[in-house]
């Protein structure tokens, strides 16, 4: 809710600009490993030091992108969203029109 509000006083940035500004890799590979409770843990061998976690999958690009914007010390200012889409591969697209996917 305190976001809707922040970002009605401050738009986000389009993500491709705070990409860019900020030189965050247009690729970048993620491993995802999904526990049994549920819990997807994010890493990247790319990032190193790089670690986030997910309650469920509809929670991987949220928790994703709060992620790399602390990475990249990206300021609440610029936006909330460096990806809008997730692709995994051979298991589909999660995007912020389609936040479920079924991991195998």
């Amino acid at each position: 809710m305190l976001n809707k509000i922040y970002r009605f006083f401050y738009p986000g940035k389009n993500p491709l600009e705070i990409r860019k500004s900020f030189n965050i890799p247009e690729n970048i590979k993620f491993n995802l490993e999904m526990f049994s409770d549920g819990y997807i843990v994010i890493s990247s061998d790319e990032l190193p030091g790089f670690i986030s976690e997910a309650r469920n999958s509809s929670e991987i690009l949220d928790a994703l992108n709060n992620a790399l914007m602390v990475y990249f010390d990206v300021p609440k200012k610029y936006g909330d969203i460096a990806f809008p889409a997730l692709n995994i591969e051979g298991h589909g697209t999660i995007s912020y029109e389609n936040k479920k996917l079924q991991l195998a």
